[in-house]
């Protein structure tokens, strides 16, 4: 299949100058992508480079072609949808709020997968109840080799 030539809205100077200039991360790619498709790049390569697929560059390619730069911002509704939606991290609150005790984001983890079918990261769970400003604690650290007597007298001063 032969690859479908990029427009000329822009120059490769032009180009540069939008790359050093865009703040965010994903029209900076995609800016990337269409300099080095005029500079002769392979877009399997450009894929690569940028860690996306060559049917992204593929997209990202007729999309300028037909729009021009008005392409380049993600539009609402593009992109992975959620997983852990607003109403499941209401759950996870009243679990919390109901559950005895400690919760971890290992033990909310494993809830999910058992009660909604869903397998997701400690790292999304986290993001999620951060989004929703709830706030956590977490354990101080204690070397277990530690000489619990010492500890205590430096705490009393002694």
């Amino acid at each position: 299949m032969k690859a479908i030539p990029l427009a000329n809205h822009l120059t490769e100077s032009e180009l540069e100058d939008r790359i050093r200039s865009a703040k965010d991360a994903s029209i900076r790619d995609k800016y990337r992508a269409f300099l080095w498709i005029l500079q002769g790049e392979k877009r399997i390569e450009i894929a690569k480079r940028l860690g996306v697929s060559r049917i992204s560059i593929q997209n990202w390619v007729k999309r300028y072609n037909f729009e021009g730069e008005s392409c380049l911002p993600r539009k609402s509704g593009q992109g992975r949808k959620r997983t852990i939606t607003p109403d499941k991290v209401e759950r996870i609150k009243e679990w919390v709020r109901e559950g005895e005790g400690v919760w971890t984001l290992k033990r909310m983890r494993l809830k999910l997968a058992e009660t909604e079918g869903i397998s997701v990261s400690h790292q999304a769970i986290w993001s999620r109840l951060k989004e929703s400003r709830w706030s956590w604690k977490t354990g101080r650290p204690t070397n277990p080799e530690g000489n619990k007597a010492a500890q205590e007298a430096f705490k009393k001063g002694g």
